[in-house]
């Protein structure tokens, strides 16, 4: 009979011992996933960013395209802002270059070689860049 009061006398924190313990877990649970939707959240909002980023370098291989075609119609060669390479002969397109521009928010940044057959174009957004490279 003494042995069981005598146990139960040193039992009497343990409950305390275990909710400390268990308190302590639950704490380490929360704060990982709060640490991983955080991360989470950040890489989305780049993801959005690079979407952007991505399209003004479409942007930029689309307008050398376009500039090309314009470079190759029937005489007197081009109408648009770029140089042809030879204003007498349009199957030549355009002359080698760099070329940028702002798109809204968004910026492009093209290098060709003449007659465009390899297109460099770098687009950015928000400090996110992207590249495309078109040959043909």
């Amino acid at each position: 009979m003494f042995n069981i009061k005598h146990s139960l006398f040193f039992q009497k924190g343990v409950s305390l011992y275990f909710s400390i313990i268990i308190l302590s877990i639950l704490l380490a649970i929360v704060l990982g996933l709060g640490t991983i939707l955080i991360g989470q959240t950040r890489m989305i909002k780049g993801m959005g960013d690079s979407v952007t980023a991505f399209y003004g370098a479409d942007t930029g291989i689309e307008r050398i395209l376009y500039e090309d075609k314009l470079c190759r119609l029937p005489p007197p060669c081009g109408s648009g802002t770029l140089p042809c390479k030879n204003p007498t002969d349009c199957l030549e397109g355009l002359a080698a270059g760099n070329f940028s521009e702002m798109v809204g928010p968004a910026a492009y940044e093209v290098s060709f070689d003449d007659g465009a057959t390899r297109i460099d174009s770098k687009g950015m957004y928000s400090g996110t860049w992207r590249a495309i490279r078109v040959s043909r």
